[in-house]
């Protein structure tokens, strides 16, 4: 992935598109989303987009353990480190209680894995399927 000061760029921000967010320092947390001007309540901000896992896969590759990981598991590895990309488990959403989004390859992900989650929230996640909303 292409890098800017050390940060990673998704495709939506490679294309240079106005998406009304600056990506930059979060003091504590790495980098993190802000919003550039005022977004109006109940706006659809971005998709959180990545890798669909399953809650076995998902414990699979980052319950801590490699039990139950399976050749393409390896290949996953693999590939990330290949491209230095991190498998932490940090950019990883839980959508319900067997599907997760795993946002931390950049290749596969958007801007919005850089939304950073706060005492008082101002966003909701919404889920709706691909090529919806």
């Amino acid at each position: 992935a292409e890098r800017a000061g050390g940060l990673a760029l998704t495709p939506d921000l490679l294309g240079g598109a106005d998406l009304s967010v600056s990506i930059r320092e979060a003091p504590g947390k790495g980098f993190g989303a802000f919003a550039t001007r005022p977004i109006g309540a109940h706006a659809t901000v971005g998709d959180y987009t990545g890798e669909l896992l399953s809650a076995a896969r998902h414990k699979a590759r980052y319950g801590g353990e490699r039990e139950g990981w399976s050749d393409e598991d390896e290949a996953w590895l693999a590939s990330r480190r290949a491209r230095g990309v991190s498998a932490t488990g940090d950019y990883v959403v839980r959508v319900h209680d067997d599907l997760f989004v795993d946002a931390e390859d950049p290749a596969v992900s958007s801007w919005c894995r850089f939304v950073n989650h706060d005492a008082r929230p101002n966003l909701a996640l919404k889920v709706l399927p691909k090529g919806v909303g």
